[in-house]
């Protein structure tokens, strides 16, 4: 049983390390996409038109940053499993 234990234990911390590593990610990538997609239109912007070029009608983007809803999940776990990290 202190096997089992001890098993459980490091698998819940591998997959919260692992959680925590992945909604870090997620955050850097929501920000790399951010900051292409502004100097992509300031470069559209500086020759007069940023939408017309791809004839689009929505010229809004929206990146979700999940990244915390991940970390706040992970945090819950280790309360739960009593898992120092």
């Amino acid at each position: 049983m202190l096997l089992h234990n001890c098993q459980a234990a490091f698998t819940t911390s591998f997959q919260i390390k692992s959680l925590n590593f992945l909604a870090r990610q997620q955050t850097r990538f929501h920000n790399i996409i951010y900051q292409n997609q502004l100097a992509l239109d300031y470069l559209l912007a500086a020759e007069g038109e940023v939408f017309g070029k791809f004839s689009l009608s929505n010229c809004c983007l929206e990146v979700d940053d999940k990244g915390d809803v991940t970390t706040e999940i992970t945090n819950k776990l280790k309360t739960l499993a009593h898992i120092p990290i």
